[in-house]
């Protein structure tokens, strides 16, 4: 989880604008849950070049995954994805 985040906050920023990109980029149902396949997609796409260029590894982005709160049905809230990240 720790080489993930530090890959998402040095190319994000700040909290704000990570936020605004997940919203952007990630659709949530009408109870602000996204499913763990979109935000499994979405982190996917933010490290693509980092798994090619072997700085990340699958395990690294399962273990970022698995810090997340899901629900019975494999959702967590869109607003806790960037709170988990930068705090």
């Amino acid at each position: 989880m720790i080489k993930v985040n530090r890959r998402l906050k040095k190319q994000f920023g700040n909290q704000n604008a990570f936020e605004k990109k997940v919203k952007e980029a990630v659709e949530s149902d009408a109870n602000g849950n996204v499913s763990v396949d979109h935000l499994r997609d979405f982190i996917l796409d933010l490290c693509e070049k980092d798994l090619i260029e072997r700085r990340i590894y699958k395990k690294d982005i399962e273990g970022f995954l698995s810090a997340f709160n899901y629900n019975c049905y494999g959702a967590t809230n869109i607003d806790e994805i960037s709170s988990l990240i930068y705090t």
